[in-house]
């Protein structure tokens, strides 16, 4: 988008936010957000934002060409947009200048007021280790550990690993944070070359959903060793 050469006719109004109900929770990862116009007015563009509570993750800042008046934020793996059980504050201006404008345009007219929404909790019970099985004797130093979940919304995961059963501060604990997506196979961590496991040692590790902002962490789903 570029900087008018043209001018709005006038100094637009706020639309107003109607979808989803400001501080409700949303029951999927694909939520439609919504808004109104002022009677007779005719506009040409919106700029969405949805900001994460405490600005910690993903969010959306979108020009949109056209008079709709929603908006459906795509779900993954269409698009990673939110995080689970975290808060977000969505608002959208419009202009009616008649040529494309960025976000920092003087034609943009006033933000409406900003609508509060909470992303769907996930169930930790959906989640469990794939490979290694557990218990399993592995061959390599920087073994790949793969998991599954029932859930596809979810891609953004912790994971932890170490020789001590308890996770705890008495050996090293590998602790990562894993955009399940885009790895190779999916949901799955490659021990890295510059950190290689012990030979003869037992390993255990586990994952969990990454919720962060406002949201309550998940418990870690049963871990595995190896």
């Amino acid at each position: 988008l570029v900087q008018p050469t043209g001018t709005a006719s006038s100094a637009p109004a706020a639309p107003t936010a109607v979808q989803p109900p400001n501080g409700s929770r949303i029951e999927s990862f694909r939520p439609t957000l919504t808004w109104t116009v002022p009677a007779g007015a005719s506009f040409t563009q919106y700029n969405l934002k949805v900001v994460p509570a405490n600005n910690d993750g993903p969010g959306v800042n979108l020009i949109l060409a056209g008079q709709d008046t929603s908006f459906t934020i795509p779900a993954p793996p269409d698009w990673y947009g939110l995080l689970p059980d975290m808060g977000y504050t969505w608002r959208v201006r419009a202009t009616d200048a008649t040529t494309a404008v960025d976000e920092n345009s003087p034609l943009w007219g006033q933000w409406s007021d900003g609508f509060t929404f909470r992303t769907p909790r996930v169930d930790i019970s959906s989640v469990s280790p794939f490979a290694p099985i557990n218990s399993a004797m592995v061959t390599s130093s920087n073994p790949v550990l793969t998991w599954n979940s029932a859930t596809a919304s979810v891609y953004y995961w912790e994971l932890q690993m170490s020789k001590d059963p308890a996770f705890g501060t008495s050996s090293f604990l590998y602790w990562v944070l894993v955009h399940g997506d885009v790895t190779f196979p999916n949901n799955a961590y490659t021990v890295p070359s510059s950190f290689p496991l012990e030979a003869g040692a037992t390993y255990y590790w586990r994952v969990r959903p990454r919720v962060q902002g406002d949201g309550t962490p998940l418990p870690w789903a049963t871990a595995a060793s190896f």
